[in-house]
């Protein structure tokens, strides 16, 4: 369907009646006059159309989710109203045309057209555009759930270069899909939650969005994930893990601690802990100044420190996250562990023998974290993760006050949930999230993306039922364990 809608002329779009083959306006029958005449003092006045946005809006072909990909694919689109035609392409310099249209410009509509849904806008990167198009994709409707896929595959491929993508999520994001969370916590049909597995935005039967930077810059996944596909074959996802050059050398610096502290089920060799580095002048180590420059390391990212000296380091021993990565991979390899990313995995045969096509395997840190219904002069009073004392340390999305029948909801009546730490992040540090009070109110720390889990008895099977970030010191302190994950 993407190259079909992106290889069109133009799209005709009958964008005033319900069905397929009521009358268009104009064309087989008569448009209502919906302008007014008078005459005043001599003065003949007329009324102006309706604002053709507000018909567009309340159209019953703008709620249907298999005509979105027209609306975003197809480079040219003739819309028929109830009172005009209007007729846009994606030229920025004249983006839109209707009837009787003026010689001048009209300052509230800008060159993302009637419709805004560009393909990709200039600010984007291609996951933000997949993010804003899944979101504006699902507040639509369909008449049939098993279409939540296929109506958006089309979106899918022409972001990704053909990348069919896995129920809905991009290969080469899927770590970052991965953390997807319904806008309104609603419960979904149980045909949507048997239809497609619990790691998809299509199980939700709800509006979905995904975090671009509102919790955080990604910096990359902690877990490798292994698919199996309808054929019943596993296959390993390789996603991306890349950066913006800007942030790479603080995300080098928080994938080194993340190593050193046991988030990746890798032991750091002994030429990283013993690695001769510079004379490290903001800290004090006693002992010699070679030993374990790693861990000094770790607690200038805990007091928010700035050494040139460990950071000249980091460049010039890994130039880019990807040859930290490399190592980190080439020590599983040297220690006969599985690749703990972007590489073969080795799966347990009698784990995965009774797995349902969809289902996902990793092997992750997991842990029971403590949680809290908490006041946030920032965010409102909603659930957080919370330490031993209850100060907040982390975040639960979706964020809801609404009590509701979803599974997120029964586990939020606990006092824990079960998580898996699945990536890490930058995440941004409030001074009202507990302890942690920076230099500015939106001071950055190293985090930890996790997926909240409901264990199934059968086969050790879990289902995802959300999403949050908890600050990386205090998921190490959580006591995290490396154990077989299956979702489904």
């Amino acid at each position: 369907m993407g190259n079909i809608f992106s290889s069109a002329e133009f799209t005709i779009i009958h964008a005033t009646e319900t069905y397929i083959d009521d009358p268009i306006p104009g064309v087989s029958t008569t448009r209502e006059v919906l302008q007014t005449r008078a005459n005043i003092c001599g003065l003949e006045l007329v009324s102006g159309y309706p604002d053709t946005r507000l018909a567009m809006v309340q159209s019953t072909w703008n709620r249907r989710g298999w005509t979105y990909q027209e609306s975003v694919l197809c480079p040219r689109r003739l819309l028929f109203t109830s009172y005009e035609i209007w007729f846009e392409c994606d030229n920025e310099d004249r983006s839109y045309w209707r009837e009787n249209f003026p010689e001048r410009t009209i300052d509230t509509i800008d060159s993302t057209g009637l419709l805004g849904h560009l393909l990709v806008r200039a600010y984007e990167d291609g996951f933000s555009a997949f993010r804003r198009h899944l979101e504006n994709y699902t507040a639509r409707s369909l008449t049939l759930e098993s279409d939540t896929v296929d109506a958006f595959i089309g979106i899918l491929t022409v972001l990704y270069d053909g990348d069919l993508g896995i129920y809905g999520l991009p290969v080469k994001d899927f770590d970052r899909a991965m953390l997807w969370h319904v806008l309104e916590e609603l419960p979904t049909s149980a045909s949507g939650k048997d239809r497609f597995p619990s790691w998809s935005w299509a199980s939700a039967g709800s509006s979905v969005t995904i975090p671009v930077q509102s919790w955080g810059h990604f910096i990359g996944p902690l877990v490798h994930w292994t698919y199996k596909s309808p054929n019943g074959k596993l296959k390993a996802i390789n996603s991306s893990n890349r950066l913006y050059h800007k942030e790479a050398r603080r995300s080098r610096a928080y994938l080194l601690a993340a190593w050193w502290k046991g988030c990746v089920e890798t032991p750091v060799p002994d030429d990283v802990k013993y690695a001769s580095t510079p004379i490290c002048r903001k800290h004090a180590f006693a002992g010699p100044v070679q030993r374990y420059w790693i861990q000094r390391l770790c607690e200038h990212l805990v007091r928010l420190d700035t050494c040139e000296e460990c950071e000249s380091y980091i460049e010039q021993r890994w130039p880019c996250l990807d040859q930290l990565w490399n190592d980190i991979k080439q020590s599983a390899r040297q220690q006969g562990l599985h690749e703990p990313s972007f590489g073969s995995c080795m799966v347990d045969p009698l784990l995965t023998e009774n797995l349902h096509p969809g289902a996902l395997w990793t092997r992750a840190q997991t842990t029971r974290l403590r949680i809290g219904k908490q006041p946030d002069p920032l965010q409102g009073d909603y659930w957080r993760f919370v330490d031993a004392a209850g100060r907040i340390v982390g975040r639960i999305l979706p964020q809801t006050k609404r009590t509701t029948a979803t599974r997120l909801q029964a586990a939020l009546n606990g006092d824990f949930v079960e998580c898996i730490g699945v990536s890490l992040i930058y995440a941004f540090c409030h001074r009202a999230y507990g302890r942690y009070y920076g230099t500015y109110d939106t001071d950055e720390w190293p985090g930890v993306n996790v997926i909240i889990i409901d264990r199934q008895e059968r086969y050790q099977t879990a289902r995802r039922i959300g999403v949050g970030w908890i600050y990386l010191w205090d998921w190490i302190e959580a006591g995290p364990k490396f154990r077989d994950i299956i979702l489904e």
